[in-house]
Protein backbone atom coordinates (compact mmCIF):
# COMPACT_ATOMS: atom_id res chain seq x y z
CA UNK A 1 0.00 0.00 0.00
CA UNK A 2 1.14 3.51 -0.76
CA UNK A 3 2.17 5.67 2.16
CA UNK A 4 3.49 9.14 2.58
CA UNK A 5 2.61 12.60 1.39
CA UNK A 6 2.62 13.57 -2.26
CA UNK A 7 2.21 16.82 -4.15
CA UNK A 8 0.36 17.15 -7.46
CA UNK A 9 -0.23 20.25 -9.57
CA UNK A 10 -3.80 21.55 -9.40
CA UNK A 11 -4.03 21.21 -13.19
CA UNK A 12 -3.58 17.39 -12.99
CA UNK A 13 -6.92 16.12 -14.44
CA UNK A 14 -7.63 13.62 -11.65
CA UNK A 15 -6.75 16.07 -8.89
CA UNK A 16 -8.73 18.89 -10.48
CA UNK A 17 -11.75 16.61 -10.94
CA UNK A 18 -11.74 15.66 -7.24
CA UNK A 19 -11.26 19.20 -5.97
CA UNK A 20 -13.92 20.64 -8.30
CA UNK A 21 -16.38 17.92 -7.27
CA UNK A 22 -16.01 19.12 -3.68
CA UNK A 23 -15.64 22.85 -4.42
CA UNK A 24 -17.15 23.64 -7.85
CA UNK A 25 -15.63 27.13 -8.08
CA UNK A 26 -12.14 26.02 -7.04
CA UNK A 27 -9.15 27.64 -8.72
CA UNK A 28 -5.58 27.45 -7.55
CA UNK A 29 -1.99 27.82 -8.64
CA UNK A 30 -0.74 25.92 -5.62
CA UNK A 31 0.11 22.25 -5.60
CA UNK A 32 -2.41 19.96 -3.94
CA UNK A 33 -1.13 17.78 -1.11
CA UNK A 34 -2.29 14.18 -1.21
CA UNK A 35 -2.05 11.97 1.86
CA UNK A 36 -3.07 8.40 2.73
CA UNK A 37 -4.98 7.58 5.92
CA UNK A 38 -7.54 5.04 7.01
CA UNK A 39 -9.33 7.49 9.30
CA UNK A 40 -10.02 11.21 9.36
CA UNK A 41 -10.62 13.70 12.16
CA UNK A 42 -13.32 16.20 11.20
CA UNK A 43 -12.81 19.64 12.76
CA UNK A 44 -14.71 21.91 10.42
CA UNK A 45 -15.13 25.21 12.27
CA UNK A 46 -13.42 28.59 12.60
CA UNK A 47 -10.81 28.83 15.36
CA UNK A 48 -8.51 31.84 15.67
CA UNK A 49 -8.86 32.87 12.01
CA UNK A 50 -8.15 29.34 10.75
CA UNK A 51 -10.43 26.68 9.33
CA UNK A 52 -10.05 23.35 7.56
CA UNK A 53 -13.30 22.84 5.67
CA UNK A 54 -13.78 19.26 4.49
CA UNK A 55 -16.00 17.55 1.96
CA UNK A 56 -16.29 13.77 1.54
CA UNK A 57 -16.30 12.58 -2.08
CA UNK A 58 -17.36 9.12 -3.27
CA UNK A 59 -14.82 8.31 -5.99
CA UNK A 60 -17.19 6.13 -8.02
CA UNK A 61 -19.57 8.93 -9.03
CA UNK A 62 -18.07 12.04 -7.36
CA UNK A 63 -21.08 12.42 -5.07
CA UNK A 64 -20.32 14.74 -2.13
CA UNK A 65 -21.25 14.91 1.56
CA UNK A 66 -20.41 17.96 3.63
CA UNK A 67 -19.20 17.76 7.21
CA UNK A 68 -22.35 19.57 8.33
CA UNK A 69 -24.23 16.38 7.36
CA UNK A 70 -22.25 14.40 9.95
CA UNK A 71 -24.78 12.48 12.09
CA UNK A 72 -25.16 13.72 15.67
CA UNK A 73 -24.19 10.31 17.08
CA UNK A 74 -20.82 10.54 15.25
CA UNK A 75 -20.01 14.02 16.63
CA UNK A 76 -17.73 14.57 19.57
CA UNK A 77 -19.76 15.25 22.71
CA UNK A 78 -17.14 16.38 25.24
CA UNK A 79 -15.96 19.99 24.78
CA UNK A 80 -18.44 20.56 21.95
CA UNK A 81 -21.29 22.60 23.45
CA UNK A 82 -22.44 23.96 20.08
CA UNK A 83 -22.62 20.51 18.42
CA UNK A 84 -20.06 21.49 15.76
CA UNK A 85 -18.92 18.95 13.14
CA UNK A 86 -16.08 17.46 15.19
CA UNK A 87 -15.25 13.77 15.41
CA UNK A 88 -13.29 10.82 14.07
CA UNK A 89 -14.50 8.79 11.12
CA UNK A 90 -13.18 5.79 9.19
CA UNK A 91 -12.18 6.58 5.60
CA UNK A 92 -13.14 3.47 3.64
CA UNK A 93 -11.77 2.57 0.19
CA UNK A 94 -13.68 4.39 -2.50
CA UNK A 95 -13.90 7.70 -0.63
CA UNK A 96 -11.74 10.79 -0.39
CA UNK A 97 -11.73 13.84 1.84
CA UNK A 98 -11.02 17.13 0.10
CA UNK A 99 -9.93 19.89 2.47
CA UNK A 100 -9.87 23.63 1.84
CA UNK A 101 -7.32 25.05 4.27
CA UNK A 102 -7.36 28.60 5.57
CA UNK A 103 -4.65 29.40 8.12
CA UNK A 104 -4.71 32.74 9.97
CA UNK A 105 -6.91 34.19 7.24
CA UNK A 106 -4.60 33.08 4.40
CA UNK A 107 -5.91 30.62 1.80
CA UNK A 108 -3.43 27.72 1.66
CA UNK A 109 -5.30 25.80 -1.03
CA UNK A 110 -6.51 22.22 -1.06
CA UNK A 111 -5.50 18.85 0.34
CA UNK A 112 -6.83 15.40 -0.53
CA UNK A 113 -6.87 12.50 1.91
CA UNK A 114 -7.43 9.05 0.45
CA UNK A 115 -7.58 5.54 1.77
CA UNK A 116 -4.14 3.95 1.07
CA UNK A 117 -5.72 1.57 -1.49
CA UNK A 118 -7.03 4.52 -3.51
CA UNK A 119 -3.75 6.43 -3.24
CA UNK A 120 -1.96 3.47 -4.83
CA UNK A 121 -4.34 3.67 -7.83
CA UNK A 122 -3.79 7.43 -8.14
CA UNK A 123 -0.01 7.04 -8.08
CA UNK A 124 -0.14 4.22 -10.63
CA UNK A 125 -2.23 6.39 -12.94
CA UNK A 126 0.22 9.30 -12.58
CA UNK A 127 3.43 7.18 -12.73
CA UNK A 128 4.99 8.87 -9.68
Amino acid sequence: MAKGRYEFPFKDPTIQQLVKAAYPGAKSRRTVGVDARESYHVHDFWDGGSKTECVFVRLEDLAVKHSSEMPDEARQVMANPFNLPIGDTVLPPGYAVVEHVIFCGKDLGYRIILNPANLAKLLKGNSQ
